[in-house]
């Protein structure tokens, strides 16, 4: 007797692609926070999820297709904008790394608003 095949699994918040994690240079510390990003001369609402001194995690509509590598301008909260290069997709979830890092005392100043403590 054969049986089913799994149902497709739902990445949830905070979930890398295979291999990414050991990738990362900077673990990410979990946030939630709003921002927009402009691509292509478009405005986006995103939600944030994650955010280290090198990039963040965050959802945006599957509409706007970001590719890899597309350059964006992307606002965390009432701070930016913070230039980033988009490094991986899925189902929505964007991964990017900021063109520069955050600098450390307005990086320690978000994640103590926006931020749960939890590492990403």
């Amino acid at each position: 007797m054969t049986s089913a095949p799994p149902s497709p699994r739902k990445p949830h918040v905070g979930e890398l692609p295979d291999g990414a994690r050991d990738l990362r240079r900077f673990l990410r510390k979990r946030v939630e926070a709003r921002g927009t990003t402009r691509f292509n001369g478009r405005g986006y609402r995103v939600k944030i999820e994650d955010l280290s001194e090198q990039g963040c995690q965050f959802w945006i509509p599957r509409s706007a297709g970001l590719p890899l590598r597309s350059a964006i301008s992307l606002y965390i909260d009432t701070l930016g904008p913070f230039d980033a290069t988009v490094r991986w997709s899925r189902d929505g979830w964007i991964g990017v790394e900021f063109d520069f890092p955050v600098y450390g005392p307005v990086l320690r100043h978000m994640h103590d608003r926006l931020g749960s403590g939890d590492e990403a």
